[in-house]
């Protein structure tokens, strides 16, 4: 339960759900707090396990002790190990689909420890983005050794593939930006959440039914607050339930601890 809309029903993300998520809004806009209370719920669950990229290295530092390490990068000092990260998750990715193929179901839903429901973090996913083509220049690498292209082409495949072996991607960004999140990707990160941003052609493109006037009041909305919709659901106001970065590290850390402990 991420908060309440306006008429105080509860806006819930269920990762059982095969779908992805968008989170958009500026900078303070109560992004992180939200993808905070999401992943201490996370951990709560011995089959789930966090994976991804992270730049800012804030939303991973807890999970340093958490199921495959090797599957999760932090900070963009050097953006190789999350090309790396990108890979062997395509690599579980194909091993997921033969298995799939092999067993003859059309979707993966039996979650364990050794065959986890993945939620892939993308933190500031455009920024990822923009250090890899920094990089690539900065490095002169020929075109087939490009990080750039390498992460963007991961990065589509575990969303348009990923969701029926148990990938839930959750990207997050200031702007829904069509250069960033094509509209194949959009497609599939079909629960959508925007928060403060003044980017009017973003919010239409993550919320096509939003309204003037609910995109002039998304402007001006204080952090929590912003509008969401879902697989067969409206577009709607709601308010998020604060968490602070000290609750996020004490309840992560304290359900793995007893995740360890159930081993």
């Amino acid at each position: 339960m991420l908060g309440q809309d306006e008429s105080g029903a509860p806006v819930i993300i269920d990762l059982v759900s095969p779908w992805g998520i968008a989170v958009a809004g500026q900078s303070r806009s109560g992004k992180s707090q939200l993808v905070y209370r999401l992943l201490a719920t996370a951990a709560n669950y011995d089959e789930v396990a966090v994976v991804g990229c992270d730049p800012t290295g804030l939303i991973f530092q807890p999970f340093a002790d958490a199921l495959h390490p090797d599957w999760r990068a932090s900070r963009l000092s050097d953006v190789g190990p999350h090309v790396e990260v990108l890979d062997r998750l395509v690599e579980e990715l194909d091993r997921r689909i033969d298995y799939l193929l092999a067993s003859d179901l059309d979707q993966f839903e039996d979650f364990s420890v050794e065959f986890p429901l993945l939620v892939a973090v993308l933190e500031e996913y455009p920024a990822l983005i923009s250090t890899s083509e920094a990089d690539d220049l900065a490095d002169a690498r020929r075109p087939g050794e490009r990080y750039a292209p390498r992460v963007r082409r991961n990065v589509r495949r575990i969303i348009q593939e990923g969701a029926k072996v148990g990938f839930r991607v959750v990207l997050l960004s200031q702007r829904a930006d069509a250069a960033i999140i094509g509209g194949s990707e959009r497609s599939n990160l079909a629960f959508r959440i925007s928060l403060r941003t003044v980017d009017a052609d973003g919010v239409r493109m993550l919320h096509p039914l939003a309204t003037a006037q609910m995109i002039i009041r998304l402007s001006l909305a204080a952090p929590g607050v912003g509008i969401v919709d879902g697989p067969g659901e409206v577009t709607r106001f709601f308010r998020g339930t604060y968490m602070t970065y000290a609750q996020y590290l004490h309840d992560v850390r304290k359900n793995i601890r007893m995740s360890a402990s159930h081993e």
